[in-house]
């Protein structure tokens, strides 16, 4: 297989924040002898500058983030799988963990089979009943790190949705500490081996979903500059704040403006009113644009195909303020819950 080769002016253009750093690229380049031709570098090296120069401090500890949300349609995984593949392109061992039983990040990580017409039935069936998900390592079928999938990028691993899920979700509600057997049972196994876990939750609030919130650092939820999500918006909010007070559980918030449009009024109106009203909300935004579902097609982040696109822009001032969020120090204690610098009221 050819290798394949990234130019210096593409690697400016993902990991610039306002100037250019072709100075930097270049002395790394030269420090660490990468250049394998004039101004280009192997691809697979691109987390080692990524690591120096990319959109996340160096974490001290592992961090894990959610996201979730309510409603369905509003690019919770666009977000996830480009907050995971920048990550794992800035050198942090990142790992994704799919709990939507829809299966909707894992396709976004390695994409739908295309299907042979040589194939039978039998042989496609035996593929689908080998694949290990969350369900098998609960039961004992299996252990956790045997659950554990490559992709093309060497930071980036991710634990498949199966089926399976929709049974998980009703055995743990079961169980003694139920709403922590994903932090006790998974999380804090897997801690050890990556800086950033990533889950990716159902729109759906079930047990898996709780499980995920109680091991988070930070929650990331997209929501929409559409009318139609105002009335969702404030019950969501309502419920998250009643569910930290309940467990007496803290993690960070950020709402996401998404599917922005800049030429209806209407959606300007409703960012500005985000942007006036809704405690934690990004100042970024995530525009309707081709270019990210070009990228999800092909199972990569914007950044990766098209680093100079609107949308490349507006992921990485997400991505400044994911990792200045996750820079905080991030308490989960019940006794700490009172004296957090943050309010989560939902109106200013």
């Amino acid at each position: 297989m050819a290798r394949k080769l990234i130019s210096f002016k593409k690697i400016n253009t993902i990991f610039k924040k306002d100037e250019p750093i072709f100075d930097e690229i270049e002395s790394f380049v030269s420090k660490y002898g990468l250049e394998v031709s004039p101004g280009k570098i192997d691809a697979k090296n691109l987390s080692k500058i990524g690591k120096k120069l990319g959109f996340f401090n160096k974490v001290k500890t592992s961090k894990v983030i959610s996201l979730f949300t309510t409603k369905g349609g509003v690019l919770k995984t666009t977000i996830g799988l480009n907050v995971a593949r920048a990550a794992a392109i800035s050198g942090m061992k990142t790992l994704v963990i799919g709990l939507d039983m829809q299966g909707d990040m894992t396709n976004a990580i390695v994409g739908t089979p295309l299907e042979d017409e040589k194939e039978d039935l039998q042989k496609k069936l035996d593929e689908e009943n080998s694949l290990r998900g969350l369900h098998d390592f609960y039961q004992g079928s299996c252990h956790l790190f045997d659950l554990i999938q490559k992709t093309d990028l060497d930071c980036l691993h991710y634990i498949p949705e199966t089926p399976e899920l929709i049974l998980l979700n009703d055995h743990i509600n079961n169980l003694n500490r139920r709403e922590f057997w994903l932090n006790d049972k998974v999380i804090s196994k897997l801690k050890p081996m990556y800086d950033l876990i990533v889950l990716d939750c159902s729109p759906s609030w079930n047990k898996l979903t709780t499980n995920a919130l109680c091991a988070s650092d930070l929650l990331i939820s997209p929501i929409e500059c559409k009318i139609n999500n105002f009335r969702n918006l404030q019950i969501f909010n309502q419920l998250i704040s009643e569910f930290k007070e309940d467990l007496r559980i803290n993690f960070y918030n950020i709402f996401v403006p998404t599917k922005y449009s800049a030429q209806k009024r209407l959606s300007r109106d409703i960012f500005d009113w985000y942007q006036d009203n809704v405690e934690h909300v990004s100042k970024s935004k995530l525009s309707e644009c081709a270019s990210c579902e070009e990228a999800m097609a092909l199972n990569k982040s914007v950044l990766e195909t098209k680093p100079s696109a609107k949308s490349a822009v507006e992921i990485k001032q997400l991505l400044f303020e994911i990792n200045k969020t996750l820079s905080k120090k991030t308490q989960h204690s019940s006794d700490s819950y009172n004296g957090v610098e943050q309010s989560h009221d939902f109106v200013r």
